[in-house]
């Protein structure tokens, strides 16, 4: 039952972040307004990226499946250092559509056991896949309310 509860916690933000970014455009998704150190692609891909590493590699232990994107998305990364052309925010939102699909398959039964290499964020102690599912929504709904933050702030722009 609880485990049923956090799919559709997930369920329900991802498609908030999906709500968020319809109708941006990718030339909108790549710029960064002034007061903001990434851009709504980044943050998008960011969210991607984190949930592949937190949900595929920290819990279940597999492969990433978005390693290609870690040069562009994974924390402490820019837009400014990026030497490559980025994927678009059609490939990122369809993505992230995608992984939303894959989540509760791959996450079933797995919530309340004891993941291999449990680990502390600050105060935050990651021993469950539960642990790791729950960071992930709060982790996304932050970048989320970023995402609206950029689209308001671009609006000032036109």
């Amino acid at each position: 039952m609880a485990e049923l509860r956090l799919f559709k916690q997930y369920q329900f933000f991802r498609e908030m972040t999906l709500n968020e970014l319809k109708g941006v455009t990718n030339e909108e998704a790549l710029i960064i307004p002034e007061g903001f150190s990434n851009s709504i692609l980044w943050n998008a891909g960011h969210i991607l990226v984190t949930s592949d590493s937190i949900i595929t590699n920290g819990v279940l232990g597999e492969e990433y499946k978005y390693k290609h994107l870690q040069e562009f998305f994974n924390r402490g990364t820019k837009p400014s250092e990026w030497t490559k052309e980025p994927p678009t925010l059609e490939e990122i939102m369809k993505e992230l559509s995608e992984q939303l699909k894959d989540i509760e398959a791959k996450y079933e039964g797995k919530l309340n056991s004891p993941i291999e290499n449990p680990f502390s964020l600050g105060v935050m102690e990651f021993e469950t896949g539960a642990d790791y599912f729950n960071f992930g929504i709060i982790h996304e709904s932050l970048h989320s309310g970023v995402i609206k933050g950029l689209k308001y702030a671009l609006k000032g722009k036109k």
